[in-house]
């Protein structure tokens, strides 16, 4: 099988990188086919300057490589209505330039070892972080870690419906005084409403 990143070129020598990739036509003769995997192992290695990765609506499947955290200086990542399963990355916090992180509609899930989202503390070092997104992953099935307080202070959308959590709603949520849209909808969340949700009026 071809690279995915064979043919990823860098216009005008600038660090924003566009991927491209054209099936093998005689791959519709694969009439079995059940299982295609076009994300490899090491995608991130030997991509250092890549800013842009989106890879939506491709029906992907299996873990998100860690090693994507390579490609340290991306700022947009969509990995949104794909199969991907398996823990979220810890190691998605390593990229600190990250503005929008969008892991939307798959089958995602959170490490069971703490009662905890495990990847969220992680991403308090994603310091321009303006949207964050993993809303139906049913199977996350944790709950919101007081370190969502910490999250980017440039930080507008949170969205997390439709992903099982529970517990209380931390009150520290209210630290993110930039935020425009908040869903935290269909979720098994517990307790009152943290009246420090007054705090987020920004115009």
């Amino acid at each position: 099988m071809p690279n995915l990143f064979e043919n990823v070129i860098c216009p005008e020598s600038r660090c924003l990188f566009y991927i491209k990739y054209t099936l093998p036509p005689d791959i519709g003769n694969l009439q079995s086919l059940q299982f295609l995997n076009l994300l490899p192992s090491t995608t991130g290695l030997g991509l250092p300057i890549l800013e842009e990765l989106h890879l939506a609506i491709n029906e992907l499947s299996g873990p998100i490589p860690t090693s994507i955290s390579n490609a340290s200086e991306l700022i947009y990542l969509h990995l949104l209505n794909n199969s991907f399963a398996g823990f979220i990355p810890d190691t998605l916090g390593n990229l600190r330039y990250l503005k929008v992180l969008d892991l939307s509609h798959d089958n995602l899930s959170s490490k069971t070892s703490s009662p905890e989202l495990s990847f969220l503390p992680s991403l308090t070092n994603c310091k321009h972080l303006e949207r964050l997104i993993f809303d139906d992953n049913p199977l996350i099935s944790g709950e919101l870690p007081i370190s969502v307080g910490n999250l980017s202070a440039s930080l507008t959308l949170f969205y997390v419906s439709l992903c099982n959590m529970k517990g209380n709603i931390p009150s520290e949520i209210g630290n993110l005084s930039k935020l425009l849209w908040l869903g935290l909808d269909h979720n098994d969340f517990t307790g009152t409403i943290p009246p420090t949700i007054g705090r987020l009026r920004e115009p």
